[in-house]
């Protein structure tokens, strides 16, 4: 299909322009589920079933999703304001109309979030034409909540950004999502939607409009149709909030990790070599050398050479000075390319860090590393906030249908963020309280870092070290 402007199916450029980097990330994190022809390219002249046999053989060790997952781990543990929406509170184990925890909700967010550097929430209400709902008590009766709905960045194919009072508004944003549709008694097939949100205007008397489109063709050209009749929310804004890891042109970023899935594929790589050169390696060839052909009038020369019989009742006739054995190839390769896969895995570890400290170089020393932990904790925490930020605005997106006064929000666990210091990084802040700080500054920075025991005092200790006569 022709991307179209004049469509609802048109894709953003900025979109157009990170779908490579948004496919490769999204394949590594399923664990190229998918096949690895993709990514392992077939040899100048290797015969297709060769080809075939070497990637059945060929193993994928996903070190991209666990590295994904340990990071959005450190963004898991929250709570909810006490000021929290009571509908909120009330549907908190089920928020998704799916049976989703707003926990478990979340935490999948935080997975989308690290990997593609920005997942959308789309707060809703079902339909209620036809019912009599005029007030919260209405609502209440009738059963209905709000939702929530995750939307991958990948779906989301348009947009734009207006500002207004100095702030930035999503002006239009369109959705491409999929339908199941039934066929014939058994089947099913799945129809693509476009959904269409518009902010509220003086033409639609600043209410948001909802239209759902599907491409159709008829003599070769495409059009939009129609297929519900138009939505107007309650409120001005698309109930649409937006969680990345930037703050900057939040649609259009690279995912944050995609040098460490680029490094994953090259270790994929890497291991299917090695893998190949294992498996050639430990089947010796059987070599003959002086055997002379013999006659075979089916043979189009001919001539043939004997068949080799291998096994403990057959034996081998030579000629004279011929000879017969089993030669194994040295496998000279091997250690070199065990050498470049263990350089990809501390690779892969470099540019995972290199996230969170801001060396993009991803060419951290140990000492390095350990300088570097205030820089991660701020990355991480800077994350944390716009997570608690998002909540909060989902939270409000969800009281505009129920009329609650207050939606509330949530806190991380600061705790959970800062990363427990190790012995040697706590070593480092020991020296340097004999050199540039106040013991006092370096007992608060040791107790922040969870190095000193839950409940340590530290008035109580420098008056330990004076009375010790330590200065």
């Amino acid at each position: 299909m022709k991307n179209n402007p004049d469509l609802p199916s048109y894709v953003h450029d900025s979109l157009i322009d990170v779908m490579p980097e948004l496919a490769l990330v999204s394949d590594v994190w399923t664990g190229l589920r998918k096949g690895f022809t993709k990514y392992i390219r077939k040899e100048r002249e290797e015969p297709e079933e060769e080809y075939k046999k070497r990637l059945e053989r060929t193993v994928f060790d996903n070190l991209f999703t666990p590295t994904i997952k340990g990071y959005s781990g450190l963004l898991s543990q929250f709570k909810l304001s006490e000021d929290t929406a009571a509908s909120i509170v009330s549907r908190i184990d089920n928020v998704d109309g799916q049976g989703n925890s707003l926990e478990v909700f979340l935490s999948d967010a935080d997975d989308l979030v690290l990997r593609d550097g920005c997942v959308a929430f789309l707060v809703d209400f079902p339909k209620t034409e036809g019912l009599d709902i005029v007030s919260p008590l209405d609502l209440e009766r009738s059963g209905l909540n709000p939702y929530v709905s995750l939307i991958d960045r990948q779906n989301i194919i348009n947009w734009d950004f207006e500002i207004e009072a100095g702030v930035t508004y999503l002006s239009f944003v369109i959705v491409r999502s999929g339908r199941p549709v039934k066929v014939g008694k058994y089947g099913a097939e799945t129809k693509t939607i476009y959904r269409e949100f518009r902010r509220g205007t003086a033409e639609t008397s600043f209410k948001c409009i909802y239209l759902e489109w599907e491409i159709k063709t008829i003599k070769g050209v495409d059009y939009a149709e129609l297929v519900s009749e138009p939505r107007a929310y309650s409120k001005q804004e698309i109930p649409m909030a937006l969680y990345s890891t930037t703050d900057r042109n939040p649609l259009s970023t690279l995912p944050p990790f995609i040098n460490a899935a680029n490094l994953n594929v090259q270790l994929l790589r890497k291991q299917s070599e090695l893998d190949e050169v294992m498996h050639k390696i430990n089947m010796p060839v059987p070599v003959r050398r002086g055997m002379q052909p013999i006659p075979d009038i089916t043979s189009s020369t001919g001539m043939r050479y004997p068949a080799v019989v291998i096994g403990p009742n057959s034996v081998q006739d030579l000629p004279t000075d011929g000879d017969f054995k089993f030669e194994e190839p040295t496998g000279a390769a091997i250690a070199s390319t065990e050498q470049n896969i263990k350089e990809l895995r501390g690779a892969i570890d470099r540019v995972s860090l290199a996230f969170l400290s801001g060396d993009k170089s991803g060419a951290m020393t140990a000492t390095e590393a350990l300088l570097n932990t205030a820089q991660v904790t701020t990355t991480i925490a800077g994350i944390a906030r716009r997570k608690e930020s998002v909540v909060q605005l989902i939270f409000a997106l969800w009281i505009s249908y129920t009329g609650e006064p207050i939606g509330g929000t949530i806190a991380i666990d600061d705790s959970i963020i800062k990363t427990p210091l190790s012995d040697q990084g706590a070593q480092v802040i020991l020296d340097a309280m004999g050199v540039s700080i106040s013991r006092e500054l370096g007992f608060e920075l040791l107790k922040d870092r969870r190095w000193l025991p839950e409940g340590t005092l530290i008035e109580e200790e420098l008056t330990r070290l004076a009375q010790m006569g330590v200065s």
